[in-house]
């Protein structure tokens, strides 16, 4: 249900307001739900989405949209690209209130991927939560602007202020909220609503927002049970499954320069290191994961509907420093090093089987190590 998202809101203090303005005001709202809906696409109001995706929040990105995208299983979601203040949603579409924005899921061949391009930009901060919230290798987040809307079923807002205190740096505004449904042989209303919400604040500290009256955000909750989302088969959330650390701290010396030769570089050392290092497909990478048990990286792989997990056991003390990515026969390796600045640092080769498991850690030669980075 789109209901499951949306936070409970805060409650203002009563003496913020004039004795007896809100609670005049509050009296004339209300939900009439005609009937329910399910839909799989939907257009929403940005003034709305707001409320949505970050109640409290002056600000929210695409990101944001993203995540309740994701987390409501939608097959599309559309609303206008600029808001009531101006604000673009996406900036490298056309400005304008009458421009149209439609998120979707596509293969990545889609030419519409590339209007998103935050996966191949910046992958290792994109491919992790994304693939997290559901999104498959070989799909892509999908942007596409038109001057109409192409949902069925939408919800449209009217804001209307009701009053300012403390020299307009508190406002009272009334949502008229109505969702509609064209899907029908003649399009009709299926849910109205009527709230007050508040906003106030500004300047660095940013906007905050409340429901002022006593319900708080029980009658948004109210008219989101009129609609829900029939799912998308496309996003399917990983199973997670976290491999406790083992031995494999324990270093042996790399002997075997035949499996030496069988290393095939995904993200080639000296380009990548750290928490950078993922392959092209997102399918597996390294996070940044400080933990109250452990201080340090984690390698993740993705596979048959699962994400594989296991905390980088290093042979040094403190925190790895780690660099490239490459397959093995039997799966994955890092690059683990205790210098940045001397060439003949410890090096040290970090193997995971297909699954993620750290199964070893061997330490390298300056030869061996100099071998590794010739490799293609």
């Amino acid at each position: 249900m789109l209901a499951s998202t949306f936070l409970v809101a805060c409650t203002s203090p009563s003496d913020r307001y004039p004795k007896g303005e809100i609670e005049n005001i509050c009296k004339d709202t209300f939900v009439k739900i005609n009937r329910t809906v399910a839909t799989s696409d939907i257009y929403i109001d940005r003034a709305f989405l707001r409320t949505l995706v970050k109640p409290f929040d002056e600000t929210y990105y695409l990101s944001d949209v993203i995540k309740f995208f994701f987390q409501e299983r939608l097959r599309s979601i559309e609303t206008t690209n600029e808001d009531a203040n101006g604000n673009t949603l996406i900036y490298k579409f056309p400005r304008g209130k009458n421009i149209i924005v439609r998120l979707s899921i596509q293969p990545e061949s889609d030419e519409r991927c590339l209007n998103y391009a935050y996966t191949k930009e910046y992958p290792a901060q994109a491919y992790p939560w994304l693939r997290e919230l559901g999104l498959q290798p070989g799909k892509c987040i999908a942007l596409e602007h038109s001057s109409t809307i192409q949902s069925k079923i939408q919800i449209k807002v009217q804001e209307k202020p009701i009053g300012a205190q403390f020299n307009g740096m508190n406002w009272q505004k009334k949502y008229i909220v109505t969702l509609s449904d064209s899907n029908v042989q003649k399009a009709s209303t299926a849910a109205d609503m009527s709230d007050v919400y508040a906003e106030g604040g500004g300047g660095k500290a940013g906007k905050n927002f409340y429901f002022p009256c006593g319900w708080k955000d029980a009658k948004v909750r109210e008219f989101y049970r009129a609609v829900e989302s029939v799912g998308n088969d496309e996003i399917v959330v990983p199973e997670k499954i976290f491999w406790s650390a083992n031995t494999a701290a324990n270093v042996s010396s790399f002997t075997s320069y035949e499996k030496l030769l069988s290393f095939k570089w995904v993200a080639k050392v000296g380009k990548v290191n750290s928490s950078n290092i993922i392959d092209s497909a997102g399918t597996a990478w390294v996070t940044w994961a400080p933990k109250r048990d452990h201080f340090g990286y984690e390698f993740n792989v993705l596979k048959n509907g699962k994400l594989n997990s296991s905390w980088i056991v290093s042979s040094e003390r403190g925190m790895p420093n780690l660099s490239g990515l490459g397959t093995t026969k039997n799966g994955y390796a890092v690059i683990e090093f205790t210098s940045f600045d001397h060439p003949s640092s410890n090096h040290y080769l970090i193997e995971f089987d297909s699954l993620g498991r750290q199964t070893s850690t061997s330490k390298l030669t300056l030869e061996q190590y100099q071998t590794l980075e010739r490799l293609d």
